[in-house]
């Protein structure tokens, strides 16, 4: 009861931030947004304190850089006070490790809730050159780490990450525009999530019996923006409302989201029929509950939905 309470608290100071145009109120807004969610974190947490411990030293320094750059009516500070809470370069080290750490129900809001004050702050300000720098780079290093890596979380981590560029290039584009995509993202951020959660999932995909890799493939070709899924028509749109200024950035993207795709099409062929033909698997149609067919039905919708 006391971790919803603190996640509506959380979500509401989010949603009064905008309500002020004023830097300094909406810095008070998102700090108070973040203690209660670092709270959040404390009492779901039960196993590894390191992660509330990492999330409050990310949060200081970030919001210290933020209150400089406000006091001091600088926008390379402030950005990067924001970019540091995204979990985007230079500093974007602590999210994989954060997410690395910690449960399926806790990387949940850990991908999701965090990401909506700094977004918020980010409305009220214009991009500057560093903040398009770092848009571009995050997803270029994002890839070279998830071709070193097959932990799910890590791959998470890192799809999250390749997501927050997308926003930024939203956000140029209106606040509609990303309200949409990011409304699209924490969908099957949540789905994938809680998929992984009832599915007892920790780490190797190989583990995975063959239903369960059926629906994962689903899933995460959805959160990649494989065509025709939700995540490429909200990508699709995106690219239709943007202005050809920003032409760089939306090459290095769509390149970065094919490449992605093309790395995770490989995984998952290779761990699905791979398993396949090692070991003859059966399909006992009985032990299909309806649980698993409600799973089903409902992620082929998805698929499908423009």
């Amino acid at each position: 009861m006391k971790i919803k309470s603190l996640m509506w608290m959380s979500l509401m100071f989010s949603i009064i931030m905008t309500m002020s145009n004023s830097p300094m109120i909406m810095w008070m807004m998102m700090e108070i947004s973040n203690m209660m969610f670092i709270m959040m974190l404390t009492l779901m947490q039960s196993k590894n304190n390191n992660v509330p411990a990492l999330m409050m030293l990310v949060q200081f320094f970030s919001s210290s850089l933020m209150l400089m750059g406000i006091i001091e009516s600088s926008t390379m500070l402030i950005s990067m006070g924001i970019l540091t809470k995204l979990g985007m370069f230079p500093a974007h080290m602590w999210m994989p490790m954060v997410i690395f750490l910690s449960p399926w129900k806790l990387n949940m809001l850990l991908m999701t809730l965090p990401k909506i004050p700094p977004f918020m702050i980010m409305n009220i300000m214009s991009n500057n050159n560093y903040v398009f720098l770092s848009t571009i780079l995050t997803p270029l290093i994002s890839l070279i780490k998830l071709i070193k890596t097959s932990d799910m979380k890590v791959i998470m981590a890192l799809s999250s990450m390749i997501h927050s560029s997308w926003m930024i290039l939203a956000k140029s584009i209106s606040f509609s525009c990303w309200q949409f995509y990011f409304t699209m993202y924490t969908l099957n951020t949540i789905m994938m999530c809680k998929f992984l959660m009832m599915s007892k999932y920790n780490n190797n995909i190989n583990n995975m019996n063959l239903l369960t890799k059926v629906i994962m493939v689903l899933m995460l070709f959805s959160m990649m923006g494989m065509p025709p899924v939700t995540m490429f028509m909200t990508k699709i749109y995106t690219v239709n409302m943007m202005s050809m200024m920003m032409i760089t950035i939306l090459i290095v993207l769509l390149v970065a989201s094919a490449i992605s795709m093309v790395y995770y099409s490989r995984m998952f062929l290779k761990t699905f029929f791979g398993s396949t033909k090692k070991s003859k698997i059966k399909i006992n149609l009985k032990s299909i509950s309806l649980y698993d067919i409600i799973w089903i039905i409902f992620i082929i919708m998805l698929i499908v939905m423009m």
